[in-house]
């Protein structure tokens, strides 16, 4: 729905243009994605146990064979699609801003949800944590180091 081909993924998470992506941003990229019913530690270890990988690193043509969802190209027509396709980096950025626009507005990280409900169960509701905030003299101390700064400028 995303993307059109295997090197676009690639080229979307090749962070420094070096042909290659960690395990670290293969992880980063799909929780960014948000597939349902992917288990990124799951696609991460098999990756892990099917690459070759050295430091956690997973080259072009390892990454091309083991998350590729089409038929693959011989290893020198990948290259060259992904050499073209990385220059024009900002056309496949542009694909995954778009559809990440079009997700639905109500739908709430799972991450999120269980941050948010850790929060609330610690401070309660939104209000209650300003106020749990002003208590603590957050506030004032804001507001000191702004009311320093004028008198300053005053003399």
């Amino acid at each position: 729905d995303i993307f059109d081909h295997v090197v676009e993924v690639m080229v979307a998470w090749d962070l420094h243009g070096n042909n290659s992506t960690t395990l670290i941003d293969i992880g980063r990229g799909l929780r960014f994605l948000k597939i349902q019913g992917c288990d990124v530690n799951k696609v991460i270890a098999e990756a892990s146990a099917n690459c070759s990988l050295t430091d956690g690193v997973v080259n072009l043509k390892e990454f091309v064979k083991h998350f590729s969802w089409h038929p693959l190209e011989p290893m020198a027509e990948l290259s060259a699609r992904y050499d073209t396709t990385k220059l024009q980096r900002a056309v496949v950025m542009g694909k995954v801003r778009a559809w990440k626009a079009r997700q639905q507005p109500d739908h709430i990280d799972p991450d999120l949800g269980v941050v948010c409900s850790r929060l609330r169960s610690k401070w309660g509701t939104i209000s209650s944590m300003f106020s749990a905030f002003r208590a603590t003299g957050i506030e004032r101390r804001s507001s000191a180091g702004s009311n320093q700064s004028s008198a300053g400028n005053s003399s």
